[in-house]
């Protein structure tokens, strides 16, 4: 974030938090004290920056270029993210019961996650590196070149095709694995191999067992069809790293 200079004393106020703060749009800063009006952005005369708790709407998306944050949605990106190992991200792969709210912090080039505020403040989830005062907020920045800090993690769902070598050759062997039992199940057979199913003997012979398959994890999440690898990030970066 930027550094707002000089301070808006005309248009700071203090009863809401009992200290001295600004509304923040996207063209600088007001005195309006109605927060759920084109404000998502409340600075402090401490130079720290809170994402107010409330969904935002379509018109607050985009750039603030007076506080240096953006605030969009993760199907609304222009530019890529990047995970700190160096993971380029594809919008297809946000994927966490919809799409995710995403504040990027120009200055630092971090973006973090800001839309599961609600569940965090209802299960009273401590943030240890957000004041105890602003621990209900969606995002938080202590300061220009301070990282932000989100609510919850990215969920990061990638295609089986970037996944190393050896998972790809798990989950392979997992559709086969489910494949198999399918046609047990079918075919209602525990010893004999129906002509054409495509499925090798030591194959049905290691689903012989319901039982065994239902403590399978990843069997479990490829019967439901997500069993594609769910990663999770604190924080995404707007560049890939060096």
């Amino acid at each position: 974030m930027k550094k707002i200079e000089p301070w808006p004393v005309a248009d700071q106020l203090w009863d809401t938090y009992r200290a001295f703060h600004v509304g923040v749009g996207k063209w600088g800063t007001t005195n309006t004290a109605n927060y759920h009006q084109n404000n998502p952005f409340i600075l402090f005369d401490t130079d720290e920056l809170i994402l107010t708790t409330r969904m935002p709407d379509p018109g607050e998306r985009g750039a603030y270029n007076a506080s240096g944050v953006e605030l969009t949605k993760s199907d609304e990106l222009t530019n890529s993210l990047w995970t700190p190992d160096g993971l380029e991200i594809k919008k297809a792969w946000f994927q966490d019961n919809g799409s995710q709210w995403i504040l990027i912090d120009d200055l630092t080039g971090r973006a973090v996650r800001t839309d599961v505020v609600v569940q965090t403040r209802d299960r009273k989830i401590e943030r240890p590196n957000i004041p105890a005062r602003f621990q209900s907020c969606a995002a938080y920045i202590g300061g220009p070149g301070c990282h932000p800090v989100g609510v919850g993690k990215f969920v990061i769902r990638p295609t089986i095709n970037v996944m190393p070598k050896a998972e790809q050759e798990k989950i392979k062997q997992l559709e086969q694995t489910f494949r198999a039992h399918m046609t047990l199940i079918e075919h209602e057979v525990t010893t004999r191999i129906p002509a054409g199913s495509g499925v090798s003997y030591e194959r049905m012979v290691a689903v012989s067992s319901w039982e065994e398959l239902n403590n399978n994890e990843l069997l479990q999440l490829w019967s439901r069809g997500v069993a594609r690898p769910m990663l999770e990030y604190d924080y995404l970066l707007s560049e890939r790293p060096r």
